[in-house]
C-alpha cells in the first residue's frame, strides 16, 4: 500500500479507532413521575362461595358435606402462563354424600392452583389438613405441584412433562365449621394487579356480580370519568354473616405497616406502588346479598299509526337485575355517627386508620373518603345534611385532639357529599353508590389533562344520573364553607357534588380536610406533592456521590430543572422564577458537623398558585437514603 508523504495529506489508513465525544444536555432530564394513579381495595371478585353455598348435607343431623365454590372466567398472566380461567361454576373443594372431614370448631384450607396446556387454564384443587379453627394451614407448594402433576397425567401428560407444568395459586380456600354451619372465606393468591382501563379489569377479574360488593363498580366509575391507570388490593372474600372473617377482612383492610411486598395487604400493599396517589377502598361501603331480580314488561316503541295487533308491537318480557337502596342487605361494615368512641366503630375506625396511615405519608397519597349509609327505621339510606355534618364532625374533633395530626398533616384528606345514582345504560339498573371512585377519576382526568396543580372541580361526572339526597345553597353553604365555632376556630370542609341545568352533575368543591389557609385546596396538596416526587426521584441517582460543593451545585442544577418547567406551565405564582421559587443547597445549611454524619440538605421554597407565601419543604440524604421534610 502507498501512503503520502505530504504533511498536508490525511492517511489512508488508521492505527487507532477514532474517539467521539456524545453531546450532554445542558439540564438534567426531569423523569416522569405520575400523579394521576389511583389504588382501589376490595373483596376478591374472582372466587366466591358457591350457589347454593358450600354446606353440611343430609338433614338435620347431616352426615355429608358439599364443599364449592364459584370462579369467574379472566385472564391468567403469571408466571409464565397466558391463558385463560374458564368461568368454572361449582368447583368441587370436597363432597361426600356419606362423610363430613370437619368436627365442630375444625377448618380446612383448600388451594387452588391453574395451569395450561393450552390457552385455557385447568384448576386443580388441593387439599390441605383438618385443625382446629385458627391453626389451619394452607397446602404447601410441594402439596399443591404434586395435585397439579396428578391431574395433568390424568389429562394424558407423561411423569416428566406433568411434574415440569408451570402452575399458579389462584387462592386458597379456608372453610371452618361450627355446630352445622360452614363458614367459607376465600383468601386470594393472586396480588396487585395493575388496570389501564375498564376491559383490563375485565380480563383480570371478569364481569362485576351485583352482589352488593362495589369494587367492579367503582373501578369502572373511575375510568368512565377519565382514569388512566389504577392498582387493585384485594383482601380476604368471607361469607357476609360471618362476624369472625369480616372483622379479619377489616384488618386485612389497613394492613400491618411495615410488611413486605408478599405479606402486605390492603392499604399497606397500594402503598408500596410508589405511583399511587389516590386512594379508595369501595368494599368498605359494601352490603351484603344479591340483588332482586324482576321480571319487567318494557313499553312498546313508538309507531305510526297502523292495523296491526297490539300485542304484535309489544316488546317480550326481559329479566332485568335492579339494585340501589333496598335491594341489598346491611352495610357490612354499620357506622353509628352518635358514638363517641369513633375508633371503636366498625366504619369509622376503618376511615381513621386509612387516613392515620395516609397521614404518615401526606406528601404522596391523597386520601378520599365517602359519608357512610345510616340507619332509618329499620333501613339503612344515604347519609342526609345532618349527617354529613356529624360525620364531618368526627373528623374535625380527631384533628383537634391530635388524633389525626395537625392541620398541615390532614392536608392529604378530602371528604365529599352526596351519594351518587349511577346508570351504566339508558334502561340499566340504577345503582347507588358513593362519590369516592367517580371523583378518583375527575382528579385523574385534570391531572392528565392540566396537571396537578389544577383543582379537581366544576367537572361533569359521567354515567352519573342523581345524586341523593338534593343539594341546594343553603346545603353547600352549611357543609363546603362552615363558620368557624365561637373561638375562632376554623372547621373543615366538605366537597359537594351538584346538578347544574346544563351542565349536569358536578364536582363542586376541591378542598381537603385541612384548615389551613395555604393547604386547605387539594390542586395545592396535589401539586407540592408531586414537585416533592419530582425532585426526590431526580436526586436518587446523586446517592453516595461525595459530599461537597461540586455536588451541591448537581443538587441545585437537578432542583431547577424540575421546578422550571413547573413555573413555565403556570402552576406557581409570581412572574419571574425568583419570585416562583428558590433552591438553597450550600455551606449555610450544610455545616461541617451534618456532613461529618452524612447528611445532606437542600431547601427549596415554592409559591403555589393558590397560596401567598412560600411553602418550604426540605430534600436531604440521611447514610444512603434521600427523605423529604416539609
Amino acid at each position: 500500500m502507498t501512503v503520502s508523504t505530504l504533511s498536508n495529506v490525511q492517511p489512508a489508513t488508521y492505527t487507532v479507532p477514532g474517539v467521539y465525544q456524545a453531546p450532554s444536555p445542558r439540564a438534567p432530564t426531569v423523569l416522569p413521575i405520575r400523579t394521576d394513579v389511583a389504588g382501589f381495595i376490595g373483596f376478591e371478585p374472582r372466587v366466591r362461595d358457591s350457589t347454593p353455598p358450600s354446606q353440611l348435607t343430609g338433614g338435620a343431623t347431616p352426615v355429608g358435606h358439599a364443599f364449592a365454590v364459584d370462579v369467574n372466567e379472566f385472564q391468567l398472566r403469571s408466571w409464565g402462563i397466558r391463558a385463560t380461567v374458564p368461568a368454572t361454576p361449582q368447583l368441587v373443594l370436597s363432597e361426600s354424600a356419606s362423610s363430613i372431614p370437619l368436627a365442630d370448631g375444625q377448618s380446612i384450607v383448600y388451594a387452588i392452583a391453574a395451569s395450561a396446556r393450552s390457552k385455557d387454564a385447568s384448576l386443580i384443587v388441593a387439599h390441605g389438613a383438618v385443625a382446629p379453627s385458627g391453626l389451619e394451614l394452607a397446602p404447601d407448594n410441594p402439596t399443591a405441584a404434586a395435585a397439579v402433576a396428578a391431574f395433568m397425567m390424568a389429562e394424558g401428560d407423561n411423569a416428566m412433562v406433568a411434574a415440569s407444568r408451570r402452575w399458579v395459586r389462584v387462592a386458597d380456600i379456608s372453610v371452618r365449621r361450627s355446630g352445622t354451619s360452614i363458614w367459607l372465606t376465600v383468601l386470594p393468591s393472586l396480588k396487585l394487579t395493575r388496570c389501564d382501563d375498564w376491559n383490563d379489569y375485565l380480563a383480570a377479574f371478569g364481569m362485576p356480580r351485583d352482589d352488593g360488593t362495589l369494587l367492579g363498580p367503582a373501578v369502572e366509575a373511575f375510568f368512565a370519568n377519565g382514569g388512566g391507570r389504577c392498582y387493585l388490593s384485594c383482601i380476604r372474600r368471607p361469607n357476609f354473616n360471618d362476624r369472625v372473617e369480616l372483622d379479619r377482612a377489616s384488618q386485612d383492610m389497613i394492613g400491618v405497616k411495615g410488611s413486605s411486598q408478599a405479606e402486605a395487604t390492603g392499604l399497606e400493599r397500594l402503598l408500596l406502588v410508589d405511583e399511587v396517589s389516590i386512594i379508595d377502598a369501595p368494599d368498605l361501603y359494601a352490603r351484603g346479598g344479591e340483588a332482586a331480580t324482576q321480571t319487567l314488561q318494557l313499553p312498546p316503541p313508538a309507531q305510526d299509526a297502523c292495523f296491526l295487533p297490539c300485542p304484535k308491537l309489544l316488546e317480550a318480557p326481559i329479566i332485568q337485575q335492579a339494585s340501589g337502596t333496598g335491594s341489598d342487605g346491611d352495610p357490612l361494615f354499620p357506622a353509628n355517627l352518635f358514638t363517641t368512641d369513633p375508633w371503636s366503630d366498625a366504619f369509622l375506625s376503618l376511615q381513621l386508620q386509612m387516613a392515620a396511615r395516609c397521614i404518615s405519608e401526606c406528601w404522596r397519597v391523597v386520601l378520599l373518603l365517602a359519608p357512610p349509609l345510616v340507619l332509618n327505621g329499620g333501613n339503612y339510606i344515604p347519609p342526609d345534611t345532618l349527617s354529613a355534618q356529624l360525620w364531618r364532625g368526627i373528623f374535625d374533633a380527631q384533628q383537634k385532639n391530635g388524633g389525626l395530626g395537625d392541620i398541615y398533616q390532614v392536608s392529604c384528606v378530602a371528604l365529599y357529599f352526596p351519594w351518587l345514582l349511577v346508570q351504566e345504560l339508558v334502561g340499566a339498573p340504577v345503582t347507588l353508590m358513593p362519590p369516592t371512585a367517580a371523583v378518583a377519576g375527575v382528579i385523574a382526568r385534570r391531572d392528565l389533562a392540566r396537571g396537578p396543580q389544577i383543582a379537581p372541580a366544576n367537572e361533569t361526572l359521567d354515567a352519573v344520573v342523581g345524586i341523593t339526597p338534593a343539594i341546594d345553597d343553603l346545603v353547600n353553604s352549611t357543609l363546603y364553607s362552615p363558620l368557624p365555632n365561637a373561638n375562632g376556630v376554623a372547621a373543615p370542609s366538605v366537597n359537594i357534588i351538584r346538578p347544574f341545568a346544563g351542565y349536569g352533575i358536578q364536582v363542586w368543591g376541591a378542598r381537603t380536610l385541612s384548615t389551613d389557609p395555604w393547604l386547605q385546596f387539594l390542586n395545592v396538596r396535589r401539586a407540592l406533592s408531586a414537585i416533592e416526587r419530582r425532585c426526590k426521584a431526580i436526586l436518587e441517582t446523586l446517592v453516595f456521590e461525595p459530599n461537597t460543593p461540586y455536588l451541591w451545585m448537581r443538587i441545585t442544577q437537578s432542583v431547577v430543572g424540575v421546578l422550571m418547567p413547573i413555573f413555565n406551565s403556570g402552576a406557581l405564582r409570581g412572574d419571574t422564577p425568583a419570585q416562583a421559587f428558590y433552591v438553597r443547597c450550600d455551606s449555610n445549611n450544610n455545616p461541617a458537623d451534618s456532613i461529618a454524619v452524612g447528611q445532606l440538605l437542600c431547601e427549596v421554597g415554592v409559591a403555589i398558585a393558590a397560596p401567598a407565601e412560600f411553602i418550604v419543604f426540605r430534600i436531604g440524604r440521611n447514610e444512603g437514603v434521600v427523605e423529604v421534610l416539609e
